[in-house]
This record gives structure tokens, C-alpha cells and sequence, in this order.
């Protein structure tokens, strides 16, 4: 007796139905995302005539708002994040749009302009807060972000100078929940587990001096007697931490 083909099971047939109709979906979000493209566009043109600014954070607000208010099964939290993602592009879409920030790299400020505008905006790096002011004022940038207040440890005193020195206004709020990550290099890992583990496997935990004030009850508990070494930026300790063993760094998770 010839074996013939094995029919696939209702399951499988089921599984392959529901994957057809998931790509007629996602082409139809396709269309709708480059239908919005278009009108975006148009809005650009308004705006122009008009004589507004590109940015509308108001109308943003107003745009996630309704958003969330309309999510069902899927998350709102992810709902927002891929609207900021929309929203972000759509910018670019109108012009090219430049977000102006306090360098290095993997900081918290970069991390709240990639979750304000998502990732299609140009971030400009400056070495300071008072340089960040400047790019706007000049005309190089289309926004700055700059941080202002810490809930713990308070007001950012340099910016809030430059507040009261510059012409400048402030168009929007980012609020941003500070995660701070201890980190370290494999090379430091490996270091722990040949028998150096415990706190003898660090020498330095480094970090940016707001970041230590923050994690101060954190590391006198867990890590008493490594030395704290306060640095320029959580992004500076996060490449110190990549280059040198033994060393550890406070930072993001985008830094890590």
C-alpha cells in the first residue's frame, strides 16, 4: 500500500488562515500610515502659510490622547510609543527636523528626545546646556531638550539661567521615569567569576554626580567601600565601564 501525503491538521490550516489575514491587515496599516504621510504633508503646507512653527505640541498631546482613549485589546503604554514612532516621522515627512540635546550619547535627555520624537528626528550632541540655547536661538536646530528638574534632587540650576537670560520659551514637558542600571564589561564578569566575585571584582563605580546622589542607599548597602567616581555624563561612566576592567557604571539602559 502507497503512503500518500500527510493533510495538514485542522490546527495548521487554522494557523495559516489567521497568518493570510495578518498580512491583508498589515498591508491595509501600510496604506493608512502612507495616507497619513500625505495629509501630514498637506499640514506642513498649512502651517507655512499660516507663518506656525512645525512642532505642535499641543496638537500631539491632543492626537495621543484620543489614541489611548480608543485602545481596546492592545496595550496603550505600546500605543503611544508606536504613535511617538508615527508622529516623529511624520515631522520629518514636513521638513527635516532637528532636536537639539546635551551631549554624550545614551544619556537620559537622548533617551527622552528618541521617546518624544521617535526615531526619524536628526539629534544634534552639544557639550553644554548653555550651547544647547544657543542652537535654538541661532536657527540650527529646530527645539532644544534640556533637563530641568529631578524629583530628587531638584532644579537644574544651569538651565533654569539660561531660562532667565534667553528669549526662549519653553513649548512642552517630557516626563521621563529614571531607570538607572549598574553596569559592567564581560571583561569584568569574567574577572567575578574567577573567584573574584563578591565586591573585590570592582575597583570604581562611576557615574554622573546626580546619578550617585540617587543610587547613594543602593550602593552603600550592596557595595560599601568601592569607591564612587563622579563623571561628566551616566554615558561617559557607561564607555569608561566598556573600556576598563574592573570598573562599573550607574546609566541607562540605552547606555548599556
Amino acid at each position: 500500500m502507497a503512503a500518500g501525503k500527510r493533510k495538514p491538521s485542522t490546527s495548521a490550516r487554522r494557523l495559516e488562515e489567521i497568518r493570510r489575514r495578518i498580512d491583508v491587515v498589515d498591508g491595509k496599516i501600510v496604506a493608512l500610515l502612507d495616507e497619513r504621510a500625505r495629509l501630514a504633508r498637506k499640514t506642513a503646507e498649512c502651517k507655512g502659510r499660516l507663518r506656525r512653527g512645525i512642532y505642535q505640541p499641543a496638537r500631539e498631546a491632543e492626537v495621543l490622547r484620543k489614541v489611548r482613549a480608543r485602545a481596546r485589546l492592545f496595550p496603550q503604554k505600546s500605543l503611544a510609543a508606536i504613535y511617538r514612532e508615527i508622529i516623529g516621522a511624520s515631522l520629518a515627512l514636513e521638513q527635516p527636523f532637528t532636536v537639539g540635546i546635551l551631549g554624550p550619547s545614551a544619556t537620559f535627555t537622548h533617551a527622552a528626545a528618541l521617546a518624544h520624537f521617535g526615531h526619524s528626528c536628526r539629534i544634534v550632541f552639544d557639550a553644554s546646556i548653555a550651547d544647547v540655547f544657543l542652537r535654538v536661538e541661532k536657527g540650527e536646530v529646530n527645539v532644544g531638550i534640556v533637563p530641568i528638574e529631578n524629583s530628587t534632587e531638584g532644579v537644574v540650576v544651569h538651565t533654569l539661567d539660561r531660562l532667565v537670560e534667553s528669549d526662549l520659551v519653553i513649548v512642552g514637558e517630557i516626563l521621563l521615569p529614571v531607570q538607572h542600571h549598574l553596569l559592567v564589561s564581560p571583561a569584568t564578569l569574567r574577572k567575578r567569576g574567577k573567584g573574584r566575585g563578591g565586591k573585590k571584582f570592582l575597583r570604581a563605580i562611576l557615574s554622573h554626580p546626580q546619578a550617585l546622589a540617587q543610587c547613594r542607599q543602593f550602593l552603600e548597602a550592596r557595595y560599601p567601600g568601592i569607591p564612587v567616581e563622579p563623571v561628566g555624563s551616566t554615558a561617559l561612566a557607561a564607555s569608561a565601564a566598556a573600556q576598563r576592567s574592573g570598573v562599573a557604571a550607574i546609566a541607562s539602559e540605552l547606555a548599556a
